[in-house]
């Protein structure tokens, strides 16, 4: 399961430089489906503060999934 984080850590860090995004927001996952995926490696990771932000960005980004979590 870490390397399942890892690849999401990978995915929103190409998010980050292909989008020229700061990396200093916290809010530069701007791709619910990204997010939601952040989270779940998050909560497979047992870091349940920082899997409940970022369901809570998918969430308000539209993501059907997160807003049932």
């Amino acid at each position: 399961m870490r390397n399942v984080f890892y690849v999401f850590l990978l995915n929103c860090f190409i998010c980050l430089v292909l989008t020229s995004c700061s990396s200093s927001s916290k809010y530069a996952v701007k791709d619910p489906i990204s997010a939601y995926n952040l989270a779940q490696g998050y909560f497979d990771n047992q870091d349940y503060t920082q899997a409940a932000y970022w369901w809570g960005k998918a969430a308000e980004q539209g993501d059907a999934q997160a807003q049932y979590i």
